[in-house]
């Protein structure tokens, strides 16, 4: 028979079998980009253990997972959803009830909390993200063909994380921290992966809800850039092979250095824009395989198949099992 585990450690003790009996739910969010991903715990606490004893110190770190028993093919599958710290307690009654929520473990750093100001000039994207990550001891994963020179980009009074997520956003590449390592990576390159999954109507999906929009739409882009040569403003229009039918051409005001870069910039807005027309949320029982920044294939919900990527995916253990909620946006062919 199939059945879901969470695997627990505070400050790397295993604490799974000790509070098993008196877990009313755990929930994981994973956030493809810009948001921290958070587990929350809820504890009956009867005896009153966690109001005693048991309760934990703010900033302690907790690493969680979950163990799947006879998942896949009679198979057991195991997921780690990485370390965090804990951020905020809550206890409440009657009934005594004790929750724990947790973020990803870079929340108590200074990358986060501490706002300075600085220029840099003559950097390409990555060494700018390369440098944060080695002054905050992190690893850098950089998967993006996208790694555009930068003659200066000012950090006014801002955070590391957030001039970084700043800088990104404008390149059309998308940042995330987690686990002691800073992510960057390209979203347009992503959305032509592989989908993980294919979610079928009324086998996989146990509910679905889909939007489609019409508002803020576009059919094209159009950058103003300077020519160089023939020394004279000029403009230039993004319009992909599978624009919308209906929309008008969005028009960027700022003004950038050159045609490459105009044309980047118009292809990133674009995407900004039209990547909100289909957005959908599906709930499935466990999938312990599924992450924020993946892509699913969606058949039998009509015109609403097709390609989908995750932008948060939580995994959630309670007393009705383990269930899988996703929160997606139709891929783009650019």
């Amino acid at each position: 028979m199939r059945r879901a585990e969470l695997i627990l450690e505070y400050e790397s003790k295993d604490i799974s079998a000790d509070i098993a009996p008196m877990l009313s739910s755990f929930t994981f969010t994973d956030n493809a980009s810009d948001t921290a991903d958070d587990v929350q715990i809820q504890l009956h606490d009867a005896a009153g253990l966690w109001h005693k004893d048991w309760f934990p110190s703010k900033g302690a770190k907790i690493s969680a997972g979950v163990m799947c028993r006879n998942w896949e093919n009679g198979k057991d599958v195991s997921v780690n959803f990485g370390e965090f710290t804990i951020d905020e307690v809550t206890a409440s009654g009657p009934p005594d009830t004790f929750s724990i929520k947790a973020v990803s473990a870079f929340v108590d750093t200074s990358i986060r909390n501490e706002k300075k100001s600085r220029a840099y000039e003559q950097f390409s994207l990555r060494d700018i993200v390369s440098y944060v990550a080695d002054k905050h001891g992190f690893a850098l994963f950089f998967d993006s063909d996208i790694n555009p020179q930068i003659e200066r980009a000012d950090q006014a009074e801002e955070s590391d994380l957030a001039f970084l997520q700043r800088i990104c956003t404008s390149h059309g590449v998308k940042l995330k921290v987690t686990d002691r390592k800073i992510a960057v990576y390209n979203a347009a390159k992503y959305d032509s992966n592989e989908p993980v999954m294919y979610i079928r109507k009324a086998k996989q999906a146990k509910t679905w809800n889909f939007t489609t929009k019409a508002y803020d739409i576009y059919k094209a882009c159009s950058v103003s850039y300077w020519d160089a040569k023939e020394k004279k403003q000029k403009s230039y229009t993004f319009t992909p092979g599978d624009a919308p039918e209906t929309g008008h051409t969005l028009k960027i005001n700022e003004r950038v250095e050159s045609p490459a870069r105009a044309q980047q910039r118009a292809k990133n807005e674009l995407r900004k824009k039209n990547k909100e027309e289909v957005s959908a949320s599906i709930d499935l029982m466990g999938a312990p395989g599924l992450a924020a920044g993946s892509n699913v294939q969606l058949e039998n919900f009509g015109v609403f198949d097709g390609k989908y990527s995750i932008e948060n995916c939580t995994h959630r253990l309670a007393g009705n099992g383990y269930t899988t909620s996703l929160s997606l946006k139709k891929t783009l062919g650019y």
